[in-house]
């Protein structure tokens, strides 16, 4: 169908590489073009799985220069890149392209939670983090492994 895999995609200026972790990992690191921010993401509910009855909850962290972002306006867009067709619905709200992303809630001290992401398929799916902070805007990257429920 002419889509690239892996070591077939050539890395272009500005382009990130974020590895996938494992399908038993709980948390996550980000990658970001801003030096001094920094995301972690937790899965509240344990690992990733696809159509959960419970649905899968994360936890997010956000950091600059050490100390916790406060206020900021933050919204996940969830990715399958193997499957990045633009059609209405995506593979679930965080990827619907007519909804784009969803909208983490604060909890202060740095730390926002996103309540519900319904995975519809399980594989590979790249997260996209979006933090306003005042007129600063900085995207963060992390990967998980989605499974079988």
């Amino acid at each position: 169908m002419g889509h690239k895999h892996g070591d077939d995609i050539s890395s272009g200026k500005g382009m990130l590489c974020v590895p996938i972790g494992e399908m038993a990992s709980t948390s996550w690191t980000s990658v970001s073009n801003s030096p001094n921010l920094h995301v972690s993401a937790k899965s509240v509910k344990g690992v990733l799985a696809h159509n959960s009855r419970a649905n899968e909850a994360l936890s997010l962290s956000i950091m600059r220069d050490g100390k916790p972002v406060d206020n900021a306006k933050v919204r996940v867009i969830a990715r399958m890149p193997h499957h990045d067709h633009r059609m209405p619905g995506g593979h679930g709200p965080a990827n619907d392209p007519d909804v784009k992303g969803l909208d983490a809630l604060t909890k202060g001290k740095g730390d926002y939670t996103l309540p519900t992401v319904d995975f519809s398929m399980g594989g590979p799916w790249l997260f996209e983090v979006h933090v306003q902070d005042g007129k600063t805007m900085n995207k963060a990257y992390f990967a998980a492994e989605v499974g079988e429920e």
